[in-house]
This record gives structure tokens, C-alpha cells and sequence, in this order.
């Protein structure tokens, strides 16, 4: 079942610059990557948390291992080349999320189910996409080859697959999450997305629990929110200011009010900050 309103996710590119390997930083994405997966977050944003000095290769990392987790694990091979920056991804707990389907023998594939696939050969009005099966499905037009698809089996005859393509935003199931490294700051998207309900997360903001009422209203009344993450050096008002923080964002919220520890990691404050939200949508 999908939920709604739609969550995206703002990360800054500096999220695992305060741990010391690639290792460290590897776990740390996959922790994030299963909180996307878990809490049906579709968009996810890296901005560049200061616009003059970008920290290009860990945003770079980030985004890799995300979109790496994403991809069924039939498409891996096909999508992705051996690269460094890839090296511990497979001691990263895999997301078995809905569209990360298993193989099937074709006597037991039926017309209606969803498969990911990849495009990998094309001609005049069709083309052949890949979808972990023992034959490429068909499909009407002529898509790039590499391109990644949704496809929705139609027919099956002859040890031959039909089908056609669908959009994410049709289908009324969780289909993952796309990962945008973005050019500008935080500030730039936050202009940007007018049409959503922006939540800023901060040690400094309200208590959540004194802005209840107020968020399950505004939750209920938008299509998507975007909730907004700070960095391990800088938090949302360091990187925006004071002024700033306020006039873009429609709510500043502490989610940990009284926390015990002297910090909280992003990737902790994602988990508690989208499992409250998440049951504030589903009231």
C-alpha cells in the first residue's frame, strides 16, 4: 500500500564526512537507504550544505550507494560497474523492498504484475526490457537502451512476455526512491519546492510534541512533504540562518526533545524523525 502524502528527504553532502573509511560511510548510507525504504521516502535530495566548497566525493559516495541499494539486486550487474566506491555494499542488509522481485520460471508469471527492468535492445516501435526473467519482456516504443523501466506483464504466450510501461506515480505501491544530487544549496531547493509542506529539523526548533496538532493538520491537507536534515558539523539554522530557517520552512521541529546523548547522527535523527512523521500520516 502507498502511502500519502508523499515523503522526500533533504540530505546535506556532508553527512558522512565525520566518519574516518570508506567502511564507515558505507554502513552508515545503508542505514539511511532502509529508512527510506522502510518509511516509503520516493525523492531523495544531497544538497550542497556550503555552495562555495561542494564535498563533491562523499555526495558522489552517497549517491552511489543509495541508488546501488535501490536497484533489484537482478539488476545490479547490469546497471552498475565495479567501482571503489562500491566495495562494501554487500555487507549493507539488502532493502527487500516491494519492487525488488525474485526470479519466476514463465509458467508463473501472470498478466497484471509489476517488474523494474532495464532497457537493453531497441528497434523502430519496440523494445526488449530486462527484468531478472528467463526472456526480456516486450514493449511498444522505442525507449534508450540502459534506460530503467516499470513495466506491468500483459500477456504471456509462447515463451514470449508482453507488456507496458507505467509510471511510478500511478501505481498504488511503494516503488522505491530516486536519489537527486542537486547543484545549489539548501537554500535554492527550499525556493524551489513550493509545493510541498517543508519541515526543518533542528536540536534548536519546537518541541515536536508542542506542534502536534498543527503538523497533522498541515500533514493531512498537502501531497508531499519534505523533511530537511542538517549535517554532523552544521545544523539547519548554521547553514541557513536564523532569519532564513524561518521564512523557508513551514515548520522547525525538535524530534528529540531531552535527548540524553551530547549528539544525534543524521542518519539516527532520520529514523526517529521519519517514524514519528510516518505515524502522523497514518492517523
Amino acid at each position: 500500500m502507498k502511502l500519502f502524502p508523499v515523503f522526500e528527504v533533504a540530505i546535506p553532502d556532508s553527512f558522512t564526512s565525520n566518519y574516518k573509511n570508506l567502511l564507515q560511510r558505507s554502513l552508515a548510507v545503508g542505514f539511511l537507504a532502509r529508512a527510506f525504504a522502510i518509511f516509503q521516502v520516493e525523492d531523495v535530495y544531497i544538497y550542497r550544505e556550503d555552495p562555495e566548497r561542494p564535498n563533491m566525493d562523499i555526495s558522489r559516495q552517497i549517491k552511489a550507494i543509495l541508488e546501488y541499494l535501490e536497484a533489484p539486486q537482478y539488476l545490479k550487474k547490469v546497471l552498475f560497474k565495479k567501482r571503489r566506491v562500491l566495495r562494501y555494499v554487500g555487507m549493507l542488509p539488502p532493502l527487500k523492498a516491494p519492487h525488488h522481485k525474485s526470479w519466476k520460471p514463465l509458467n508463473e508469471i501472470r498478466s497484471g504484475e509489476l517488474r523494474e527492468g532495464v532497457v537493453l535492445r531497441s528497434d523502430k516501435d519496440r523494445s526488449f526490457v530486462y527484468v531478472g526473467l528467463d526472456t526480456d519482456i516486450e514493449v511498444v516504443g522505442r525507449y534508450p537502451i540502459g534506460k530503467r523501466l516499470t513495466v506491468r506483464i500483459t500477456k504471456v504466450r509462447d515463451r514470449r512476455v508482453y507488456g507496458e510501461v507505467v509510471k511510478r506515480q500511478e501505481l498504488k505501491v511503494f516503488w522505491g526512491y530516486r536519489v537527486k544530487e542537486l547543484k545549489g544549496g539548501l537554500e535554492d531547493l527550499l525556493r524551489k519546492k513550493m509545493d510541498c509542506l517543508k519541515i526543518l529539523t533542528s536540536r534548536k526548533g519546537k518541541p515536536i510534541s508542542s506542534e502536534l496538532n498543527k503538523l497533522r493538520k498541515s500533514i493531512k491537507e498537502t501531497k508531499r512533504v519534505l523533511i530537511v536534515f542538517g549535517g554532523p558539523y552544521k545544523g539547519i539554522f548554521e547553514i541557513l540562518g536564523y532569519k532564513n530557517a524561518h521564512l523557508l520552512g513551514d515548520f522547525i521541529l525538535n524530534t528529540i526533545p531531552f535527548q540524553a546523548t551530547e549528539t544525534v547522527r543524521t542518519e539516527e535523527a532520520v529514523y526517529i524523525t521519519l517514524g514519528i512523521l510516518n505515524l502522523i500520516r497514518v492517523l
